[in-house]
């Protein structure tokens, strides 16, 4: 099953006994069989970044979240090269399995 993870450094929605720490919210993509699992971290964000319009980060996270469905479910071969060629940048942190 395809996975994409959005989670800042920032975020501190923890589950206690089972997320203590942000990086566990990446967990699902490091330890799923690999193919199309992706986990993007934004630097400086928090659990609810995405639903903030006026944030940095907000468009850049709605492309990646429209990209997926397309490229998952609609095969999509633009949304896929766009979500495969995705480099790390000073605001986000890429991975890939």
């Amino acid at each position: 099953m395809p996975i994409l993870l959005v989670t800042g450094d920032r975020d501190r929605d923890l589950v206690p006994g089972l997320v203590t720490d942000w990086h566990d919210h990446l967990l699902p993509v490091q330890s799923a069989p690999a193919g199309d699992k992706y986990g993007v971290v934004y630097v400086g964000a928090d659990h609810e970044f995405i639903g903030r319009p006026g944030n940095a980060s907000f468009a850049g996270a709605a492309t990646i979240s429209t990209d997926f469905p397309r490229a998952t479910s609609l095969s999509d071969a633009k949304a896929r090269a766009r979500l495969k060629t995705a480099s790390d940048t000073a605001g986000t942190t890429w991975m890939r399995r």
